[in-house]
C-alpha cells in the first residue's frame, strides 16, 4: 500500500527513515467549490478500514489517504467500530471514574449504570458520525489526483 497524496520529505535518523508529517500541508476543503461535484457519500461498515474502501471503489488501495484528506480524519480513531469496542471503551471511562475520580466519594451502583448508559449513547452517536465518509466518485478519481498535482499539493 502506498500513499497517493500524501508524500511528505523523509529524513535520516540512525538507522531509521523517518516520515516528516509536518513537511506538506494540504488542506483540500480550501478548494472545496473547485471538488464538490467530485464526491459522494458512502456508508462504512463497523471496524472497516479506509484501504477497504478504496480497494472497493477504485480497485486499489492506494487511494485511502485521499480518503483520509477529504473526511479530515484519524485512520485509528475516526472509523467506524462495532458494538464490543464501543462498549468496552464506555466501560473504561465508567471504570476510571469509578475507581480514580470518585475513590472518596464512591457512586451508587445505579449511577454509575447511568453513567455507562450516557456514555454508550454518546460513543454510539459519534460512531454513526464517522460511519458516512465523502468519496472520489469513481469516474473521476484520476482527474481529482490531477487537480491536486496541478494544485501543488502532490
Amino acid at each position: 500500500m502506498k500513499n497517493t497524496v500524501m508524500k511528505y520529505e523523509t529524513e535520516e535518523l540512525d538507522e531509521f527513515i523517518v516520515s516528516d508529517y509536518f513537511s506538506k500541508s494540504i488542506d483540500v476543503w480550501s478548494i472545496f467549490s473547485e471538488i464538490e461535484s467530485y464526491l459522494s457519500i458512502y456508508k462504512m461498515d463497523n471496524g472497516d478500514k479506509l484501504e477497504r474502501v478504496s480497494y472497493e471503489l477504485y480497485g486499489t488501495t492506494d487511494y485511502w489517504d485521499v480518503l483520509l484528506l477529504i473526511n479530515d480524519r484519524t485512520p485509528l480513531f475516526d472509523m467506524p467500530y462495532d458494538f464490543e469496542t464501543l462498549s468496552e471503551t464506555a466501560l473504561a471511562n465508567v471504570n476510571y471514574y469509578k475507581n480514580f475520580i470518585y475513590d472518596n466519594a464512591p457512586l451508587n451502583q445505579s449511577r454509575v449504570d447511568e453513567f455507562y448508559t450516557e456514555l454508550m449513547s454518546e460513543v454510539q452517536n459519534e460512531n454513526e458520525f464517522f460511519r458516512y465518509i465523502y468519496v472520489v466518485k469513481q469516474s473521476k478519481i484520476n482527474d481529482f489526483v490531477s487537480l491536486l498535482k496541478d494544485k501543488g499539493y502532490i
